[in-house]
C-alpha cells in the first residue's frame, strides 16, 4: 500500500471540490480487494466509473456554491455604484483670490458633467462658469480646468507656460490633482483658496 499525503486545500477552493479530493484521497490510500481478480482494463474502468459517480454526485453542490458566490458579488457591486452614484452629483466650488491682480475676488462654480476652465481668457465660458483672470499676465489663456472624476473634484493643468501648485507642490500637465476645501492654489502670479467644495444646490 502506498502512503498518500494530504495537499492544503486552498482557502477559495469550492468545498465541492475539496470533497472529491478528499475522496480520491481516501480511495488512494485503502488496499485494493480482490485485486488479482482484475484485469488492468476493468481496474481502469471501475475507478473511472467512480470517479465519474462521485463528480456527478458533487457536480449539483459545486454549481450551487459557484451560483451563490455570483449572486455575492453581483449584489456587491451593485453597492459600490450605488454609493458613488450618490456622490457623483454637481459639486459648488468657492475659490478666493488670495493674491495677484483679481486678490479679493471670490469664483463660484458648479463642477458637473463639464469642466470648469480657468485662463488669462475672457471668454464666455471662464467668465461665467470658470475663472477668468485677465489682468494676470503670468496666467496662460487656458491654463487648467476644475472637473469631476468618480464623484471627486479634481485639478488638472492644461498646459500652461508657468505651471500650477496645490499647497506649494507643482502639479503634472495633464494629470489630475484632488482639490479638497483648505487647499492653496497658484496660478501664474495668483494665489487661491479653496474655500468650501460640497453638493451643488
Amino acid at each position: 500500500m502506498s502512503a498518500t499525503t494530504a495537499t492544503r486545500p486552498a482557502a477559495d477552493e469550492p468545498d465541492a471540490l475539496r470533497e472529491i479530493k478528499r475522496r480520491r484521497q481516501a480511495r488512494e490510500a485503502r488496499p485494493e480487494e480482490g485485486l488479482a481478480a482484475h484485469t488492468v482494463e476493468s481496474y481502469l474502468t471501475r475507478h473511472r466509473e467512480q470517479i465519474v459517480a462521485e463528480m456527478d454526485a458533487l457536480t449539483g453542490k459545486l454549481v450551487e456554491e459557484l451560483h451563490e458566490a455570483c449572486a455575492k458579488a453581483k449584489e456587491s457591486l451593485r453597492a459600490e455604484f450605488a454609493a458613488e452614484a450618490a456622490t457623483a452629483g454637481p459639486k459648488a466650488v468657492l475659490m478666493v483670490a488670495q493674491t495677484g491682480p483679481h486678490k479679493g475676488i471670490a469664483f463660484k462654480m458648479t463642477v458637473g458633467t463639464t469642466a470648469c476652465f480657468v485662463g488669462r481668457s475672457s471668454g464666455k465660458k471662464f467668465r461665467e462658469k470658470g475663472i477668468s483672470l485677465p489682468k494676470d499676465n503670468e496666467v496662460s489663456t487656458t491654463h487648467a480646468k476644475i472637473e469631476l472624476q468618480r464623484g471627486a473634484v479634481v485639478l488638472v493643468d492644461v498646459g500652461s507656460t508657468n505651471g500650477t501648485t496645490v499647497d506649494g507642490a507643482a502639479i503634472e500637465e495633464g494629470k489630475p490633482h484632488p482639490l479638497k476645501a483648505g487647499s492653496t492654489v497658484v496660478f501664474g502670479a495668483s494665489t487661491f483658496a479653496v474655500h468650501s467644495i460640497g453638493a451643488s444646490s
